[in-house]
């Protein structure tokens, strides 16, 4: 049953459902919050509220302890409510002497709780002060969004590559998926959009737990990710969860997927189709409501080829999917986060470097930047750290930046010449053409393969075919 419905039309600053077996308590608190200003909604049973919940937005729900005309569980009303709704505030309308029941509310996210008989003074004070906390939650979420969380950091960019991705992340940010891919070569930063995500949803706070799936061998990384139930193995410490289940409603950013070995990568799609996950040796299954952002600086198609991947869980987390482009495909951001970089530094090292002259600026920004925002960063903390007085100009810069102007020429203007009168063989020419590539990114395999339009897989095929010699 339902009062005030929104049939009329009528916009309502804020939604309370009240849920109750007994109409009286109902009429009650219904009547203590009662004005044109919100919608009260009423359910005598728990599956009426879900069903309410389903199709309204309800900002408070203040939620019988005890439903025992219909033989259900506030407790059990409370849980689902918080785990398909979390935006949702619950105030526990609780009898008295039921200190375990309240305590037990409490630790399912129960907002507060009122003991029966209701004093109406007391409950009006309750919904104010939670309608008054959700409203703040809400004024700062929408400034952090307004004032752009993606700039956030060192990541910021006036590139139209750039541009696009951010607002690729926001629409994917906002979307609800569960499971977001984020691809790129190392040192992109791929990790900090993934915390700009985490800190982007909109979900209530929870963790931001970071797993790199080549850090750890496979039984120890089943056992961090998956948990491990107590008394089912040896030396089993604490209550047993895994990390996905301690994230609770943060996010798990997985990075190197394809090194997760592959029975790992079949549990772990399971687990993103059942939303549940069982620790290893365990009987009870948890409910997971994690965000799960995934990270690969390979060609995930390639990696099933290899075998390295199950085609499916390729499938499952690319469903949503982010690339970060490499800093020499955005050349005209370089400048930019050099500078920002440059006077982070400034200020946690409490040094007063001037800045850095127009010419550095100028070669740094032609510097191919092999290990991308990582290699930035990691220089300007030197530049700062080693910095004798006045600005940085081009001589203080490392010697593969200073004869950057024409190590990575673009694309189509490079200038081949070939002998005159002579044909050179093409494994030759290949070879040269390689020891060229991985001159220019400092052996980077996977950067050279992408310059040379190949895959890793056939540039190393490449180099067992023709070895490069000890001087190239």
């Amino acid at each position: 049953m339902t009062r005030d419905a929104a049939a009329s039309g009528q916009q309502f600053d804020s939604t309370l459902l009240v849920v109750d077996d007994e109409e009286l308590v109902r009429r009650t608190v219904s009547e203590a919050h009662r004005d044109e200003r919100s919608q009260v909604l009423e359910a005598a049973t728990g599956a009426e509220a879900l069903a309410i919940l389903a199709k309204t937005r309800v900002d408070l729900v203040l939620l019988a302890m005890d439903l025992s005309e219909s033989g259900e569980s506030g407790i059990d009303v409370l849980r689902r409510i918080s785990a398909q709704w979390p935006e949702t505030l619950v105030i526990m309308m609780a009898a008295r002497g039921g200190d375990k029941s309240v305590g037990e509310a409490v630790q399912t996210d129960c907002y507060q709780y009122i003991a029966k008989p209701i004093d109406v003074d007391q409950l009006r004070l309750l919904i104010r002060n939670a309608l008054a906390s959700l409203e703040l939650k809400r004024e700062v979420e929408v400034l952090r969004l307004d004032q752009g969380p993606w700039r956030d950091g060192w990541v910021v960019a006036e590139s139209g590559c750039m541009s696009d991705v951010f607002a690729n992340v926001e629409k994917i940010a906002r979307s609800g998926c569960s499971t977001i891919l984020i691809e790129g070569e190392t040192g992109v930063g791929k990790k900090i959009i993934a915390r700009c995500i985490h800190g982007s949803t909109g979900r209530p706070r929870g963790s931001f737990v970071n797993i790199n799936c080549a850090w750890m061998p496979g039984p120890i990384l089943e056992g961090a990710l998956f948990g491990l139930a107590r008394g089912s193995f040896n030396e089993v410490y604490g209550d047993g969860r895994g990390l996905i289940e301690l994230a609770g409603r943060g996010t798990v950013y997985l990075e190197s997927i394809s090194e997760m070995p592959l029975n790992l990568q079949s549990k772990l799609l399971q687990v993103l189709d059942s939303r549940t996950v069982r620790p290893g040796g365990g009987t009870t299954e948890s409910t997971v409501r994690c965000l799960f952002v995934v990270a690969t600086n390979r060609d995930l198609e390639e990696e099933v080829r290899a075998g390295r991947l199950r085609e499916d869980l390729k499938h499952r987390i690319s469903m949503a999917s982010i690339v970060i482009p490499p800093l020499r495909n955005r050349r005209e951001d370089i400048p930019i986060l050099a500078k920002q970089l440059f006077d982070r530094f400034n200020r946690e090292l409490s040094r007063e470097v001037p800045g850095i002259a127009p010419d550095a600026l100028e070669l740094l920004g032609c510097y191919g930047w092999p290990g991308n925002m990582r290699e930035l960063k990691n220089v300007m903390e030197r530049l700062v750290l080693t910095n004798r007085g006045g600005e940085v100009r081009p001589e203080h810069l490392p010697p593969e930046i200073r004869g950057a102007s024409g190590s990575i020429p673009e694309a189509g203007q490079e200038e081949i010449t070939f002998p005159t009168g002579r044909v050179l063989k093409l494994a030759d020419v290949e070879q040269a053409a390689v020891a060229h590539a991985l001159a220019c990114f400092r052996g980077n395999q996977v950067m050279a393969a992408e310059e040379l339009g190949v895959s890793r897989q056939t540039l190393r095929r490449k180099l067992r075919a023709h070895p490069l010699k000890e001087s190239q």
